[in-house]
This record gives C-alpha cells, sequence and structure tokens, in this order.
C-alpha cells in the first residue's frame, strides 16, 4: 500500500470482492494503515467463508488494537480452523483482551496450543473443547489435544470413547492413544471392537497396542478380547499348556514369544504367555 489514506475506501470495499484473494489481500493492506474506519467492516469480515481471509482481518484488527473486536475475535477461539484460532488469540492479546470465564480461558488456551496448562486444569469443561480438536489439521494440535484429554483422567474416558466412532480416523487414532494413556479397563471393550471393525490399519494397530499394554509385561494376547479376563486371573493360573508348533508359527508371526498358551474362556481365543527370557 502507497497510496496511504486515500486507499483505505478502495481498500475496505474490497472485502467484498468476490474473489477471496482479493479480499484477504485487501484484509492485509488494511492493517498497514492506522485508519479507525476500517473496524467495523473487518469485524464483517471475520465471517468470511474463506479462512484465509479470516485469518488477515483478525490480524489486521489486533494491528489496530480497537477493543470494540473483542467480542468478535473472541467468538473466532471457536473456528474450525486452527490457523483462524491462533491469529485470533494473538489479536486478542494484542488489545489487552481477558477471557471472561473458564470456559472462555480453556478455548483461548486451545488457540494458543498451551497444552502444558489446559493439562493442568481440574475442571470437567475442558474436555468437549480438547474433543473437538482432536480432528484438527495439524497433528501437533491433534497430539497435544489428545495429552491434556489424557490428564483429565477418568472424566475423559466416555467422550474418548465416543470418538472411537469418529469419521476421521485421526481423530479416532488420538482418542485410542488418550484411552492408553489413562488406561481405564471401561475401554477394554470400545478398544477391541476398533481392533476387529476400524477401517483404518493405524487406528487398528494402535488400538492393538494399547490393548496389549494392560497387560502384564509377559502375557500376550492374539485378540485383545480377553483383555478385561486377565486382569482377574492369577499369575499361577495363567501357566496354561506348552506352545505347539502351529501357534508358536502363529505368534512369531505377530512378534510374539511364547512358551505357554491357553484359551481365553470369555473370547475363546488364544492367549500366549512367555515365562522364559
Amino acid at each position: 500500500v502507497t497510496m496511504g489514506f486515500p486507499a483505505v475506501d478502495p481498500l475496505i470495499r474490497a472485502l467484498s470482492d468476490v474473489d477471496w484473494r482479493t479480499r484477504s489481500n485487501a484484509a492485509e493492506a488494511l492493517g498497514k494503515l492506522d485508519d479507525p474506519r476500517a473496524v467495523p467492516p473487518l469485524i464483517t469480515t471475520l465471517k468470511d467463508v474463506n479462512k484465509d481471509v479470516r485469518v488477515n482481518a483478525a490480524a489486521t484488527l489486533g494491528k489496530l488494537g480497537d477493543k470494540s473486536a473483542g467480542g468478535a475475535l473472541a467468538d473466532l477461539l471457536h473456528d474450525a480452523n486452527s490457523d483462524v484460532r491462533t491469529s485470533a488469540a494473538a489479536a486478542l492479546d494484542k488489545i489487552g483482551w481477558s477471557p471472561s470465564d473458564q470456559l472462555q480461558k480453556i478455548h483461548f488456551l486451545i488457540a494458543t496450543k498451551s497444552w502444558d496448562e489446559l493439562s493442568s486444569i481440574n475442571d470437567a469443561q475442558v474436555i468437549a473443547p480438547l474433543i473437538a480438536v482432536l480432528d484438527d489439521e495439524y497433528k501437533s494440535v491433534r497430539e497435544g489435544a489428545a495429552k491434556a484429554l489424557s490428564s483429565a483422567g477418568d472424566a475423559a474416558v466416555e467422550p474418548l470413547i465416543g470418538v472411537l466412532k469418529h469419521e476421521n480416523e485421526d481423530a479416532r487414532e488420538q482418542a485410542v492413544a488418550a484411552l492408553g494413556s489413562i488406561r481405564s479397563t471401561r475401554a477394554v471393550e470400545p478398544l477391541s471392537d476398533t481392533v476387529k471393525n476400524d477401517k483404518n490399519a493405524i487406528v487398528r494397530k494402535k488400538a492393538r497396542d494399547v490393548l496389549k499394554s494392560v497387560f502384564s509385561n509377559d502375557d500376550h494376547c492374539l485378540c485383545p478380547g480377553c483383555a478385561a479376563y486377565l486382569g482377574t486371573r492369577s499369575q499361577a493360573d495363567k501357566q496354561g499348556e506348552p506352545v505347539t508348533p502351529d501357534i508358536r508359527k502363529e505368534a512369531e508371526a505377530a512378534g510374539i514369544k511364547a512358551d505357554f498358551y491357553y484359551c481365553c474362556p470369555k473370547c475363546e481365543e488364544i492367549v500366549l504367555v512367555r515365562r522364559t527370557c
């Protein structure tokens, strides 16, 4: 922008252009001019259908520093796009905004990717907003949310179990990871179903690995459906019978070394037991 203040009106009109690139460039250019006339149309532009336009509109409102934009920018903390949320949070910081309640603070912390602080919040309100970003386009956001959900403990188990049916495979994968960290026995059956029925091989493998982690160090089941049963058996009862050549071959194919086996009466599948190092 080289025209100075005379450029403000054309740039404001450009915020309504049919081309999103023109709208985005106009929103960014207005940030180089310190003209309060741009504030109301930029606030309207925060609802643009294009994420890049919303990002630039939020950033420019932060530069202009007008506190009247606080409410609209705070609404953007709920945006489905991570870049938009981050831009809105940065703008809110610049205008000196403060959250009005705990839930608003949680959304702000998610937007700023403050996972450690989110992990330290002992409030069930943190769960739903974190669940909502498990399908984020950025892996770092998905993993950060899963980490914070793990810290929520037992209260997060049922919501995470619900995510195992999410249409997004990334969300399902992170739900499995969080459930593995929480280690609740309530997750055994839903995770077993994930191993058997999930459409994605990565999700199935992660669920299988999580289920194996609930066993003792030397017990491995070829079917995770018996996980709950294993937890009720005494160590002596798990001795079983020496493995047959066929079972040994199947175990080795699964990357498991086993000396004994037994058939789990819960799921009627083979449980492999290693007794030698």
